[in-house]
């Protein structure tokens, strides 16, 4: 069952998928009818986030979506309808799955009518669920550069918060609160600048309180995310799922078993046992705070080392430097190299000193929190090869992510990151004839994303997104032959997952190079990297994406009749079950 019809169960007065590939109407596939409105021609090319779906969609500040819930369970207009001066007694529940790239400070609409303080917002790393400016409440997520499943439950007498599944905040409501307005205008978007974005998918009303059970349902019946080496491992490929398990860990300090960060409180901070971390005390008016923690280390000089990786939780309000002098500091980027402790530059004093800070300059509203510190080191940085002894090097250091998450998912570390200006390069046994990765631009500059030396293989382009290639016989995006596109921009969006298959003219071998030729491109993220000893077909291509996707799809076919879970585009009243004899 796809998560539209586990949704639909819950009986939604407004679900919209948003799947949408023209046109400015995005259908409410509730049986309501509250049909909601794209103005200014949101982006619609890129990957869902909840499996099954079919596109997730770009939000901008002149790009956004307008909700109504006007109408009731029969699709007739209702005067009163909800979160107004008519309704206050009625419970509500407001649902979104949400990808945010906002990098300025200001509050950003996600899903909420703004002109009355009503609906979830996001805020300095913060989410927000309001209902009034006094009556709201907030939670710092833990880490900011992925998607979020997000619900906020009025239920009169209290508002509550759910992020990926779980309660995270709750606050009983003054018992004379009512609402003032008139009427309830939901929006998706707009940003409040130019520089934020953020990705949206399947947003959805409820009159009513959805229970914890179906809420923590809804986040977890969503998680079909199929394994990679069940996509290729079937085609006998090589994977690489680019994780930080495929090499050895040689040392590691890590908060919470080398140091206890109970230990390492102030005046200001507290430790949260069960969430494991530290974070200021929340004051009742504005105030700035600034918590510092200042460490040191050995490194054993004798054990070979060559790289390293640090990590920590959070990032609004966190910041990591370290020193090999205890004077001259250097920031740290989170999971990648310390700045003296990386491939080819590699410090021999085995000294290193840490400053991890921790500030806010609004202690009753900002409450970052620090966690899960750790720091690891490598004597190689070989990445193997999930079920072949084909591994990944790089004569640069690069980062890795520690867990391999679904696309997506959307997730900043999922993956192999080369160093600005980098790249790595892929030494295998097998002759090679197609290609198949996810690749997330940081930015759409020059790129070699694929080269052969040997041959002069190669999928590239130029500053100006100019289409170069050699000896390349099909391309395809996210399950579309994108052979014949000279222009890069035409189909790849910055910061944004695709899935890129690359189907040789004459098999290769030996070293593959990616985000390198004679130069490196930015630094942008690879994954779930699949070598093929044939050349995958349209139709292998296909099923690959869907499955990648979250659509493997059950179909009933007689001479006449051909049905899938996706075929319905939207309900009217009346009601459809398929049961599985």
């Amino acid at each position: 069952m796809t998560y539209q019809l586990k949704v639909i169960k819950d009986y939604p007065i407004g679900f919209w998928p948003l799947d949408e590939t023209s046109g400015t109407t995005a259908i409410d596939i509730s049986g309501c009818g509250n049909n909601g409105t794209y103005v200014g021609s949101p982006a619609r090319n890129m990957l869902p986030i909840i499996p099954g779906g079919v596109s997730g969609t770009r939000i901008t500040n002149t790009a956004y979506i307008t909700v109504p819930t006007s109408k009731d369970f029969y699709g007739s207009s209702v005067s009163n309808g909800l979160a107004n001066k008519y309704s206050s007694d009625n419970d509500f529940t407001l649902e979104l799955w949400v990808s945010p790239y906002i990098l300025s400070s200001s509050a950003t609409t996600l899903f909420a009518d703004s002109t009355n303080n009503i609906g979830l917002y996001w805020e300095n790393g913060d989410v927000i669920f309001k209902v009034s400016d006094s009556e709201q409440v907030r939670w710092a997520v833990p880490y900011s550069e992925k998607a979020f499943h997000l619900v906020g439950v009025y239920s009169v007498k209290y508002i509550s918060l759910y992020i990926d599944g779980y309660l995270v905040a709750t606050k009983s409501i003054d018992s004379n609160f009512k609402f003032t307005n008139l009427s309830l205008n939901l929006q998706i978007g707009p940003t409040a600048n130019a520089e934020d974005c953020f990705i949206v998918d399947a947003p959805a009303v409820y009159r009513y309180s959805l229970k914890n059970l179906s809420i923590l349902k809804h986040y977890k019946d969503a998680g079909y995310y199929i394994q990679p080496i069940h996509v290729v491992g079937p085609e006998e490929g090589i994977l690489f799922s680019c994780k930080d398990t495929s090499r050895k860990i040689e040392l590691d300090y890590v908060y919470g078993i080398d140091n206890n960060l109970e230990d390492l409180v102030d005046a200001n901070t507290y430790y949260d046992t069960s969430g494991k971390y530290i974070s200021f005390i929340q004051t009742t008016t504005a105030q700035t705070k600034s918590f510092i923690i200042n460490d040191f280390i050995f490194i054993p000089t004798e054990a070979g080392l060559t790289d390293s990786k640090i990590e920590w939780r959070n990032k609004a309000g966190i910041t990591v430097e370290t020193s090999v002098d205890n004077i001259n500091y250097l920031s740290c980027v989170n999971g990648e190299s310390i700045p003296q402790y990386k491939k080819g530059q590699f410090d021999t004093s085995g000294l290193l000193y840490i400053k991890i800070t921790m500030q806010t300059t609004d202690a009753s509203k900002f409450l970052p929190r620090l966690s899960s510190f750790s720091i690891k080191f490598y004597r190689q940085s070989k990445i193997y090869s999930d079920n072949s002894s084909s591994y990944i090097e790089s004569n640069n250091h690069f980062s890795i992510g520690s867990i391999n998450y679904s696309p997506l998912l959307r997730h900043y570390n999922n993956g192999i990151r080369p160093n600005l200006g980098y790249g790595f390069y892929v030494n295998t046994e097998l002759n090679v004839n197609t290609v198949e990765l996810f690749f997330t631009p940081k930015t759409t500059a020059a790129t070699t994303l694929f080269y052969n030396p040997a041959t002069g293989t190669k999928y590239a382009w130029n500053g100006s997104g100019t289409v170069s290639k050699a000896s390349i016989s099909k391309v395809y995006v996210n399950g579309v032959d994108r052979t014949s596109q000279t222009s890069i921009g035409g189909f790849l969006v910055d910061g944004e997952p695709h899935y890129i298959v690359l189907v040789l003219s004459s098999p290769v071998t030996g070293t593959l190079q990616f985000n390198y030729e004679s130069s490196g491109g930015p630094n942008s993220l690879y994954n779930n990297i699949a070598l093929y000893n044939k050349n995958l077909t349209q139709a292998d291509v296909s099923t690959h994406f869907d499955l990648y996707c979250g659509r493997p799809v059950s179909t009933i076919i007689d001479p006449s009749t051909q049905l899938t879970e996706l075929t319905p585009l939207y309900y009217d009243n009346d009601w459809v079950v398929v049961q599985s004899v």
